[in-house]
C-alpha cells in the first residue's frame, strides 16, 4: 500500500500523527485504495499484526508485521506473495492507528480489533506458504469474516 503524497521531510516535521491517502492493493481488504491512514510516528513498541509505515524503494508504504525474530521484524503486504524483508524498529517511520473511509473508521487500537490484527498476520503468513489457496482480495465475503469485519467497523 503506497502513500504517495508525503515526503520523509514532512513526516519528520509533523513528528506525532499524520493523515495520509493510500494507493495500491497490497493490504486489501483491510485497507482499500483511497482510504486515509492515521499514523502515529515513531512509537516505542511494535507488535506482530501491527500495520507500519516504512520506506520502500524511495516511497512510503504501509504493510503488516507478520513475524518477529530476535530484534528484527518481518513485513508483508497482506496480498503480496513475498515479504518486504527484515527491519529493525528504528527503520520504521510509524504505526497505523486508524483506517479512515468516508463512511466509517476502523480503530486498530480498539480492543475488539486486536483479534482482527492477529488474524490477518497469521493469514498473511499462510499466504506466503500457499499463495494459490489464499487469495484474500475477497476475504471479507466469507460469512464469518464478513461478520467480524462489520463488527470491526462499528468502532
Amino acid at each position: 500500500m503506497n502513500i504517495p503524497s508525503l515526503k520523509k521531510k514532512s513526516l519528520i516535521k509533523n513528528h506525532f500523527i499524520i493523515k495520509a491517502p493510500t494507493k495500491g492493493g497490497s493490504m486489501i481488504p483491510i485497507i482499500k485504495e483511497g482510504s486515509h491512514l492515521l499514523v502515529r510516528l515513531g512509537p516505542k513498541q511494535y507488535q506482530k499484526g501491527d500495520i507500519v509505515v516504512f520506506l520502500k524503494e524511495g516511497q512510503l508504504a504501509a504493510h503488516r508485521i507478520i513475524k518477529t525474530k530476535n530484534s528484527s521484524l518481518i513485513l508483508k503486504g497482506d496480498n503480496n506473495s513475498d515479504v518486504d524483508g527484515f527491519f529493525e524498529a528504528k527503520q520504521l517511520l510509524g504505526k497505523v492507528e486508524k483506517i479512515i473511509y468516508p463512511e466509517y473508521t476502523i480503530d486498530l487500537n480498539n480492543r475488539k480489533n486486536q483479534f482482527l490484527k492477529h488474524f490477518f498476520a497469521l493469514y498473511s503468513r499462510l499466504n506466503l506458504k500457499f499463495p494459490f489457496l489464499f487469495k484474500i482480495r475477497k476475504l471479507y465475503k466469507i460469512p464469518f469474516l464478513k461478520k467480524l469485519y462489520r463488527f470491526s467497523i462499528k468502532s
